[in-house]
């Protein structure tokens, strides 16, 4: 059984891999897609959303249950303008 998990810092993808020995198991991460494989005939890929940090997803094998761990990016936050339609902001206009 898989489950896929959304939380406020990460995603949580689990997965039973009972049958399998942590060392038959290769998890890659390219982009937002997971790939997990084990010993040549098992394939699962996982696709999440874009906003995945690549460079620190981790895997956690522990009783037959592999744990992908991929924290998600904190989205940069910027002030925007209000303009008016009809007096476009001169930022060298002096003050009224």
């Amino acid at each position: 059984m898989t489950t896929i998990t959304e939380q406020r810092k990460e995603y949580v993808v689990e997965l039973d891999v009972a049958t399998f020995e942590e060392s038959e198991l290769t998890v890659e991460a390219v982009g937002s897609q997971i790939t997990v494989r084990g010993d040549d005939w098992l394939e699962e890929v996982f696709r999440l959303p874009n906003d995945v940090e690549v460079d620190h997803v981790r895997a956690l094998y522990e009783h037959g249950t592999l744990t992908i761990h991929a924290p998600r990016a904190t989205p940069e936050r910027r002030q925007i303008s209000i303009e008016h339609p009809f007096h476009p902001i001169n930022p060298d206009a002096e003050p009224c």
